[in-house]
């Protein structure tokens, strides 16, 4: 039997096998809760930013909603970026108006203006430094009428959180598996330790760990910071999703 750790930094060379299918499920409630979201936005304001855009999943949910849009899919990590190169290029219509980029969109050099950002699944990336880059970058070129849509995963305080129940996909003979489990980093962040498995007709094969710092951000954090920029933070979607909003302010 396979078995690997990885350091903190290169959790994506593991994780990327298992990533795309063990989130699959949880995205038949993210695409109709971010496809109401971006509802309304102009589309013709400036491309859409999906920050870590992953292995693409949100990319066919803001088509359908902003079709006269560009797409930037903004993915640092290799193994992501692979598999998010090949869902696009295997899809006529998203390869004729999705750019990848393998930068963070805080190194990368991006339009003056922007329709929509999305960012999914990825904020806790952003250390609280960046974070607040990122919402400056927002508040400058963000289009009037547009609207970043975001995620916040739990926890939302720097608390341990036991084990989760296994997610696991199967494919074929195999069954792949995935869970993962918390510890308090520092005063605002966690390490998530993610087991992944490998079956084939339940005999494992092979298991790996990997570890991630994950920066930790409430509600109530989120609208401070983004309200000192000028900017408004409403829900959107199902409470179970913690799916937020953010638009410029309107002026008094």
């Amino acid at each position: 039997m396979q078995n690997e750790q990885r350091p903190a930094g290169d959790e994506y060379e593991i994780s990327g096998e298992f990533l795309d299918l063990l989130i699959a499920p949880h995205w038949h409630a993210l695409a109709p809760a971010l496809q109401d979201a971006l509802v309304g936005v102009d589309d013709t304001a400036g491309p859409v930013l999906d920050i870590g855009s992953g292995s693409g999943r949100a990319l066919p949910t803001i088509d359908a909603v902003l079709p006269d849009a560009e797409i930037w899919a903004s993915e640092p990590a290799r193994t992501l970026r692979s598999i998010l190169l090949a869902t696009v290029a295997a899809s006529p219509r998203l390869r004729d108006k999705v750019t990848v980029i393998d930068h963070t969109p805080l190194a990368a050099a991006l339009p003056d203006s922007l329709s929509a950002v999305v960012a999914i699944n990825v904020i806790g990336h952003f250390t609280p430094t960046d974070r607040g880059r990122l919402w400056d970058l927002l508040a400058e070129r963000l289009a009037p009428g547009g609207r970043m849509v975001l995620n916040l995963q739990p926890p939302s305080t720097p608390e341990p959180v036991p084990e989760t129940a296994p997610s696991s996909v199967h494919i074929g003979r195999r069954r792949y598996e995935g869970r993962g489990r918390a510890e308090v980093a520092g005063p605002a962040s966690v390490t998530w330790r993610m087991t992944y498995r490998v079956y084939h007709d339940e005999v494992l094969q092979a298991e790996h760990q990997v570890d991630y710092d994950w920066w930790v951000l409430s509600e109530e954090t989120l609208r401070s910071e983004t309200t000192a920029r000028g900017l408004r933070t409403t829900t959107v979607g199902p409470s179970d999703l913690a799916m937020y909003a953010i638009d410029r302010a309107r002026q008094a």
